[in-house]
Parts: structure tokens; C-alpha cells; sequence
């Protein structure tokens, strides 16, 4: 199972299309916030994509869920902007909350900065700045977790 991870779009409407287009085994669409109506094209371009949205601290207004827990491919994600976490000081809060809800797999923005760690056997990525042409891809098996980094790549 392939997920597409991106975060802090902040208004960026063409790099989010373009990730979903050059990610077409992504049947899961994850914003990490910071631009909740960002992915509204490609809602409509790529209707067939389950997305899953979290609100970012940019995101005023919004009425979707600061955090999520959810499980794919039978593993637990946690899954969260990070301004909650407080992650531009550092990942302890956010390891933490994740070990309650006994995460497998951590997704987190907020600091625009691409990053994987594994520590007590769960991964915690964050995929940079969809905005910059940053964004994830999560491939989840049998056998284990495979995070990558990627970059968009202008047609």
C-alpha cells in the first residue's frame, strides 16, 4: 500500500496536483495542515484517492481534528501537524503522544524541514514543505515500513 504524505502548502495549489499525478500507486492522500483547501484540485482531478486532512496552526478557522489516529494496512498512524507537539523543540512530546496511541508510524509538518527518524521501533517522518516541492512517499508491506523523501518534479 502506497501513501502520499505532503504538508504546509500554505496556498500552493500546482506542487499538491503535480505530487498526486507523479504518485498515481498512492491510493492515500495525507495533508499534514497548513492548507486545508490546497487539495481541493486535486479532490476534483483525482476523485478516486482516499484523502486524510489534518488543521495545521495556519489553518484559522478550520473545523478538521488537530490529530488523528488511524490504521492502514494494519499498522497504527499517528498523524498531526505538530504545533501541538511543539516539534520546532524538539520530537520528545510528539514520541510521546504517538506511544500512547501505540503508533507504528508518526507524520508530522510544521517545520518545513524533511526528516525520518526511528526510534523504539516507530518511524517518524515528516515530508518537508509540499510548498517547496517537497512531499512523502510511504510504502506499507507485510514486512515493514519504507518512508521516502521526494521531490516534485516540473513538467
Amino acid at each position: 500500500m502506497r501513501i502520499l504524505v505532503m504538508s504546509d502548502s500554505h496556498g500552493e495549489k500546482y506542487d499538491p496536483l503535480l505530487a498526486v499525478k507523479q504518485q498515481p500507486e498512492a491510493a492515500y492522500v495525507i495533508h499534514l495542515g497548513d492548507g486545508e483547501y490546497d487539495l481541493q484540485r486535486c479532490k476534483e482531478k483525482y476523485p478516486d484517492r482516499i484523502y486524510i486532512q489534518v488543521k495545521g496552526n495556519c489553518d484559522f478557522g478550520s473545523q478538521l481534528n488537530a490529530v488523528e489516529t488511524i490504521t492502514l494496512g494494519g499498522r497504527k498512524i499517528y498523524i498531526t501537524h505538530g504545533y501541538i507537539e511543539n516539534v520546532k523543540y524538539g520530537l520528545t512530546n510528539l514520541f510521546y503522544r504517538a506511544k500512547e496511541q501505540a503508533a507504528d508510524l508518526v507524520l508530522y509538518g510544521h517545520t518545513h524541514i524533511p526528516r525520518h527518524d526511528y526510534y523504539d521501533e516507530m518511524h517518524v517522518f515528516n515530508p518537508g514543505s509540499i510548498r517547496e516541492g517537497k512531499y512523502g512517499v510511504i510504502d506499507i508491506e507485510e514486512n515493514g515500513i519504507m518512508c521516502m523523501h521526494n521531490q516534485v518534479r516540473y513538467e
